[in-house]
């Protein structure tokens, strides 16, 4: 049986935005970059998952570890820690 399923992969690294260079990103046929003020990130139109680790990062810069379980795109379990180093 098929089912409908994703697999999301979120990767830790440490960025100085200071040091890189400015850049527009480019729209592909996979992705359409978008960008908000972090008071108005659509949570309603993103994975389940990221309206519980999203504002601990940007907002707090908190050092999170987790691991969510989706059924399809449906959130069924999540567990999230913080952490003092990655």
């Amino acid at each position: 049986k098929v089912i409908d399923a994703y697999q999301e992969y979120q990767l830790r690294y440490n960025i100085d935005s200071s040091a890189m260079p400015k850049q527009v990103e480019q729209e592909t046929e996979y992705f359409s970059p978008r960008w908000y003020y972090l008071g108005e990130i659509p949570y309603g139109e993103m994975p389940e998952d990221d309206i519980y680790w999203y504002p601990a990062v940007l907002f707090l810069d908190k050092k999170l570890k987790g691991e969510f379980t989706f059924a399809g795109t449906k959130l069924v379990k999540h567990e999230l820690q913080q952490v003092d180093r990655l």
